[in-house]
């Protein structure tokens, strides 16, 4: 095989590949709905919503994160948060929100118990002074439109699910914000079929299912509800106690379990902006990125290879075929190139940003790539990595 055919070949599966990923995107366009309306006649709520926050050194966000909470239209509602040993304003801002409202309740942590990361001690203690029979955990850099609750609640009934994700409307400001986190939705929205979240797929033999079940779990830990009842069969954060992906994890334990979840878009309900500084987009993605690939590094490096391929190889190979004059190359590459940047335009409309945006995704491909190498070393030097002052070592 000459090194034309070879290059031709590799192009082929590139494009087979982000033909894959169209489908995934247009039906997903479709199913991925965004969480359900709210009903007018639910404001009163005849189900009991306790909405959880966990906060560490968040004075920059609590206060908008509360407020929000506090102003929401559903009457039966208790607010928990737990400041996890703020080493800022965290706490004092808290206590002055509590003095405004019998809704707030605030919780003084002391640090994770032996065996547990800090995120799921924190959010198991605010489970067991939960009341609600819907468990509402959201982080504390996210805010809710006052209907959000009840559009929560109206999903829970609407798809009779025993769990409900939601990936919040996501917030970009700075231009490394628009660079790396577009990325964490394109992902999601070109390779998981969000259906198949809630269900098996149909087309795949029933003897064959149990198997996949997990392989099709996900969630986003910045708002994730169960039913009280979901939640204590799975054992509470209490079966991903030392998992730094886990809300993924507590996915999959949903699905082991025969429970159901369901996964949303939080377009104009609720928000999020998940980091202000560039730093803290590293120190944030470089704590979880590997977990992620559940620390197998033949399968991560495997990932890191087909992210070079499609999304890396179409922009040199352009150049390379002008330079060996070779015009199908160029036009096969070029084919590429649009595809991957009309999956950016219809991702970046469905998010509500700017498709300008998608000019920058080379850039965040590269800034993954990047990463990777990066998790890798910490992996292989078992250098201990720090987030919000506290070492990452789960599993």
């Amino acid at each position: 095989m000459t090194i034309t055919a070879f290059i031709i070949a590799i192009q082929w599966i590139t494009l087979f590949f982000l033909a894959y990923t169209s489908i995934v995107l247009v039906r997903n366009l479709f199913s991925f709905s965004i969480v359900g309306a709210s009903d007018s006649d639910q404001n009163k709520g005849n189900v009991k919503v306790s909405l959880l926050i966990p906060a560490r050194n968040e004075e920059s966000v609590i206060e908008r994160c509360v407020k929000s909470c506090i102003n929401q239209d559903y009457d039966n509602l208790e607010i928990i948060i737990l400041n996890d040993q703020s080493e800022d304003r965290t706490g004092d801002l808290l206590y002055e929100l509590q003095a405004t409202t019998k809704k707030l309740h605030v919780l003084e942590g002391a640090g994770p118990r032996e065996g547990w990361l800090g995120k799921p001690w924190a959010c198991q203690r605010l489970a067991d002074k939960a009341t609600g029979e819907i468990l509402m955990f959201i982080d504390a850099d996210v805010w809710l439109e006052p209907d959000a609750v009840r559009s929560v609640v109206h999903s829970f009934k609407e798809t009779q699910s025993d769990a409900i994700t939601v990936w919040p409307q996501q917030h970009l400001g700075s231009q490394k914000e628009r660079i790396v986190l577009p990325l964490v939705y394109f992902t999601l929205m070109t390779m998981l079929p969000a259906i198949y979240v809630r269900r098996d797929p149909k087309w795949m033999p029933s003897f064959i299912r149990p198997y996949f079940r997990t392989a099709f779990a996900a969630a986003c830990g910045q708002c994730l509800a169960f039913t009280r009842s979901a939640y204590n069969s799975i054992g509470g954060h209490a079966c991903v106690r030392e998992e730094i992906v886990e809300d993924v994890e507590l996915a999959k334990a949903l699905k082991r379990n025969g429970r159901t979840i369901s996964m949303h878009l939080g377009i104009h309900k609720i928000h999020c902006r998940m980091y202000t500084r560039d730093e803290d987009i590293l120190e944030g993605f470089r704590k979880n990125f590997f977990a992620g690939f559940g620390r197998n590094v033949l399968f991560f490096l495997a990932a890191a290879l087909l992210h070079m391929i499609v999304f890396i190889l179409p922009y040199l190979l352009v150049i390379i075929g002008l330079i060996i004059g070779e015009l199908f190359v160029v036009l096969l590459s070029f084919f590429a190139i649009v595809l991957i940047h009309l999956q950016r335009v219809l991702v970046d409309k469905r998010n509500k940003w700017n498709p300008w945006y998608g000019l920058l995704h080379i850039r965040g491909v590269l800034w993954f790539q990047r990463l990777g190498l990066t998790v890798l070393a910490d992996h292989f030097t078992r250098r201990t990595v720090l987030w919000k002052g506290r070492p990452i070592q789960g599993k």
